[in-house]
């Protein structure tokens, strides 16, 4: 009689508790995503971390759709940022650009022109050194979002759920990248033989921060395992693939989840 009675008080139970959990149909899911991805072509961004938030509703027949962001940023600390590596042979010169306050040029003078001309300086030309541009590449960054809408079925297995289905995935993403021009400048000069003073024209480069944005949307598959500590907290490990134009993203996102 004990054993029946035990018997059916843990069967109510484990529909009580089953019950339970069918009846959060809204979660509130905080993560933080690993992923490896190929669809940005520079090394040092392909491997990242992500802070997500999610929220997902789930129907009475164990469907679902939920909706997920993703954020990320960093510093870009590459050398290979800079399009032009100033790697010219000779002596490198800053200078000040006419009609702008602050803007700065650079220019190379050859080591042939330098045993016959001497470049006057003064507050608006001096020698200068490659680690001395205006802008340093360590304050360079890169921010991206992925906005995610998920939809799939849901399965209690044990005291845990399983859930797997299709995601779409729109990427905003953002980098600071340095780009160049080059104009033709007159600076003073001496000549060596003669002392005469006289303005001779150089290729004066200059540099500026732009923040280029790319946008692109994907699809793939993802597949969620989690397992309740408490009435409505639970906590699980999210898989997820998304394909796209751009290459594939692949991610692993522990996450704890609020049901209600």
């Amino acid at each position: 009689m004990k054993r029946v009675f035990g018997f059916l008080l843990s069967t109510f139970c484990f529909k009580y508790a089953s019950a339970q959990r069918s009846q959060l149909s809204h979660s509130i899911r905080i993560e933080k995503g690993f992923a490896n991805t190929s669809d940005l072509g520079y090394e040092e961004e392909m491997s990242r971390s992500f802070q997500g938030l999610g929220y997902r509703y789930k129907t009475k027949g164990d469907w679902y759709f939920g909706t997920e962001a993703q954020y990320h940023h960093n510093k870009l600390n590459s050398s290979r940022l800079l399009p032009l590596q100033l790697q010219e042979q000779g002596t490198l010169y800053a200078c000040r650009i006419p009609g702008s306050e602050n803007e700065m040029g650079y220019f190379f003078v050859p080591e042939s022109m330098q045993s016959s001309v001497n470049i006057i300086t003064n507050n608006n030309v001096y020698k200068s050194q490659q680690d001395q541009l205006p802008f340093q590449t360590q304050s360079l960054r890169a921010t991206r979002l992925n906005f995610m809408l998920h939809g799939g079925k849901s399965w209690e297995v044990g005291r845990g759920v399983i859930e797997a289905g299709v995601t779409i995935t729109g990427t905003f993403y953002s980098r600071d990248i340095v780009v160049s021009s080059r104009q033709q400048q007159a600076i003073s000069c001496r000549s060596l033989a003669t002392g005469e003073f006289y303005n001779t024209m150089f290729d004066v480069t200059t540099f500026k921060i732009v923040d280029e944005k790319t946008t692109w949307i994907g699809a793939g598959v993802h597949a969620r395992y989690q397992y309740p500590v408490m009435k409505n907290l639970r906590v699980g490990l999210q898989l997820l693939s998304s394909a796209s134009v751009e290459g594939l993203l692949l991610q692993a996102a522990p996450y704890m989840a609020f049901g209600f």
